[in-house]
């Protein structure tokens, strides 16, 4: 189970990420405040589910969850595009901690297929 996980979440990674470098002009740079709002959506859920047990809402926050996470892959993929091919004076270009949204996506959505 954990190893289809696993080349489940390698597939969406890289299928999404390609969309998004093959994108034109930033599309997916404009949803980051759509996608904060779902995440505060999510959270919501989890509230919910938390104060509310018997409240079985796995059936819409998984779907809801792995689409979230998909659109925060396409946007960080983007997001570190464009900040690797700005690198003026002011722009200190940090490889790693720019890489820290996609590791996070990657285990967002591992723990969503594993569940």
């Amino acid at each position: 189970l954990v190893s289809e996980a696993l080349i489940y979440t390698v597939s969406l990674m890289g299928g999404i990420s390609i969309a998004a470098l093959s994108a034109p002009n930033n599309y997916f740079l404009s949803l980051g405040s759509a996608l904060s709002v779902g995440l505060g959506l999510l959270n919501g859920f989890a509230v919910i589910q938390w104060w509310y047990p018997e409240a079985d809402m796995s059936n819409l926050t998984l779907p809801f969850s792995l689409g979230l996470f998909g659109l925060f892959t396409a946007y960080d993929t983007q997001k570190v595009l464009r900040n690797a091919q700005d690198l003026s004076q002011e722009n200190d270009y940090d490889p790693i901690n720019e890489q820290m949204g996609l590791y996070l996506d990657s285990v967002n959505l591992f723990v969503d297929i594993v569940q």
